[in-house]
């Protein structure tokens, strides 16, 4: 494999990784914000979905 062979590999193993951490933040967002509708408290929905308090808040419904 050439060197350059070897940093496309790299670059798309990285862009993978990157697109499934994203794809499972967004799941999680999800999931906080059904948690958040049906009336889950804060703290058990960050428990849960280990996002951090600004990504619970910004999904918050607003009372």
């Amino acid at each position: 494999m050439t060197f350059n062979e070897q940093l496309r590999q790299e670059g798309r193993q990285e862009g993978r990784q990157e697109g499934r951490q994203e794809g499972e933040h967004q799941k999680a967002l999800a999931i906080a914000k059904k948690m958040l509708a049906e009336g889950s408290e804060f703290a058990f929905v960050k428990k849960v979905t280990d996002l951090f308090d600004e990504d619970i808040q910004k999904i918050a419904p607003q009372h």
